[in-house]
């Protein structure tokens, strides 16, 4: 017999098994349909399952019913042929991470009475996960765009709310961005990469300025810690500071790096100013003499002055500040004088010298000192010289002679010079005007401008001797000053602005030095028409 026949007739003998069964338990069941004999049982009912669609290897699967009437009883699921499978007996929950990818039969069999069980099988098919990775830098400088590109799917979505490939953004502070990202068989996986976010350096460079010909630094300071890389317009060294020698005013630009990341470009001018050499030339008058006084020097236009005279002749001695020579004990001979101005700012310091020539000189020998009565004259005389020069020349009959006559009305000092060998050597004589008259100098009362030729003018008598520092100022009754003059020779015609003054009392006052002894008088006057 052939081995087809074989299982056809078993088939079927355990098909009349099964019907006939069926019948003998109807028959032997009892009104409340209990069986009547408790031995026999009915075959299992036997559910139907399966797992649906592909399993991504994550997690786990559960069996889905197909016939949500009929669960599983006493049975067992197994994995057949397969041993990959992880597989709990009696939920059918699969291990789904333990599991390699492929296809798998998964067999579910409960056992019947006595001999008779039943087995029902399904498949799983477990799908890879994709390995996700995120292409890109981990690190930003801030303010600045970052692209990262997800890798091993098909569709990406991230965690910024973006769905595509690849990520453009600007990070503002330190992040984790998150991609999940989905294979052609539907299985997700996700991947995050930790970004930092660096700080952007900001610098600032302090405004100088400068003289023309001259080198000033610049210094560029940055808002961050850290080694600090520079890079300047015009080209400098790489370095926090730079000096430059700018021929005009220019600008200079600056921009840091640090750890990569470059900060915008920062200006700054530099001011050039042009550089003042201020005028140091000064002279002293040539030649002196010994005997020429204390000689101060003479500047040249514009001569700056705030520097230090100073001298390295033992012979004579000088006034730092204003060069004045002392000509006590001085030797004749040629001597030099040095004055220096230190820079300040853009004014350049400047040095300068002079020559003091100083010869022997002449002897003058003038009048010794005299006294004489008011309205009397005197002659000086003057000896050793040979071109004389007196001084003032007021009050003499001659200012070249040797023996002017001197008439002075009151005290004077005349002094001669000569020039002898080039040399200016002066010789003085006081004349002392002395006034012994017993004048009372009387101021009249009265007066009458009418053109008769008679006291027609207020005038004062015998004040033109001896006076000195006169002043003489008349008032109308309102206080307004109606005449003033100077002269004690003075005569006033009762004229005011060029016009004859009415009748009236006016107030004079009168001041004067006589013999140095101040005298005051003040009084009235009647203009009389």
């Amino acid at each position: 017999m052939k081995l087809y026949d074989l299982k056809i007739k078993k088939a079927v003998f355990f098909l009349l098994l099964c019907v006939l069964s069926f019948f003998s338990l109807s028959a032997s069941t009892n009104n409340f349909g209990t069986p009547a004999d408790a031995d026999f049982m009915p075959p299992p009912n036997i559910p139907s399952f399966s797992y649906p669609g592909i399993h991504c290897q994550t997690g786990s699967a559960l069996p889905s019913l197909i016939n949500p009437n009929v669960g599983p009883g006493i049975g067992a699921f197994y994995s057949s042929p397969n041993s990959n499978l992880i597989i709990n007996p009696s939920t059918g929950s699969i291990n789904l991470g333990a599991t390699p990818v492929g296809i798998y039969q998964v067999t579910y069999t409960e056992q019947g009475v006595g001999s008779c069980s039943c087995t029902v099988s399904t498949i799983i098919q477990v799908g890879a996960i994709p390995n996700m990775l995120i292409a890109g830098s981990n690190t930003v400088c801030q303010g600045s765009n970052l692209a990262l590109t997800g890798v091993g799917a098909i569709a990406y979505s991230w965690s910024t709310g973006f769905a595509g490939n690849p990520l453009n953004f600007t990070p503002i502070v330190n992040t984790v961005i998150t991609v999940i990202g989905t294979a052609a068989n539907g299985c997700s996986n996700a991947k995050s990469i930790a970004i930092t976010v660096k700080p952007v350096p900001i610098i600032t460079v302090p405004q100088v300025s400068v003289c023309s010909g001259k080198s000033t630094t610049l210094i560029a300071y940055a808002n961050v810690p850290g080694s600090v890389g520079y890079t300047w317009t015009p080209s400098a060294p790489n370095s926090s500071a730079i000096v430059v020698s700018p021929p005009i005013t220019a600008l200079y630009s600056v921009v840091g790096k640090v750890d990569g990341c470059l900060s915008p470009s920062t200006s700054q001018i530099v001011l050039v100013s042009p550089s003042y050499t201020p005028v140091s030339g000064f002279y002293y008058p040539i030649p002196l003499c010994v005997n020429s006084g204390d000689p101060r020097p003479s500047f040249d236009s514009l001569f700056a002055l705030g520097g230090v005279f100073s001298t390295d002749d033992p012979d004579i001695k000088v006034n730092a500040s204003t060069g004045q020579i002392n000509f006590a004990n001085v030797l004749p001979g040629v001597h030099t004088v040095n004055y220096l101005l230190a820079g300040s700012g853009c004014t350049v310091s400047v040095a300068n010298s002079a020559n003091v020539v100083v010869n022997e000189g002449g002897n003058l020998i003038s009048t010794p000192n005299v006294s004489i009565l008011e309205k009397t004259s005197i002659a000086l005389n003057v000896s050793g010289g040979t071109v004389y020069n007196w001084t003032p020349s007021e009050y003499l009959s001659c200012a070249d002679c040797e023996n002017p006559i001197a008439t002075p009305f009151e005290t004077t000092t005349f002094c001669v010079t000569d020039l002898e060998n080039g040399c200016i050597t002066p010789a003085c004589t006081k004349v002392e005007v002395l006034c012994f008259s017993e004048r009372d100098f009387s101021v009249p009362n009265a007066f009458t401008p009418n053109g008769d030729k008679n006291n027609d003018e207020f005038c004062l008598q015998g004040w033109d001797y001896c006076v000195s520092n006169f002043k003489v100022m008349i008032y109308n009754r309102w206080g307004e000053k109606v005449f003033e003059s100077t002269n004690p020779s003075f005569c006033w015609d009762g004229m005011y602005k060029d016009v004859l003054l009415n009748s009236g009392v006016y107030i004079y006052a009168i001041t004067a030095s006589v013999n140095r002894e101040n005298i005051t008088k003040k009084g009235n006057i009647t203009l009389i028409r």
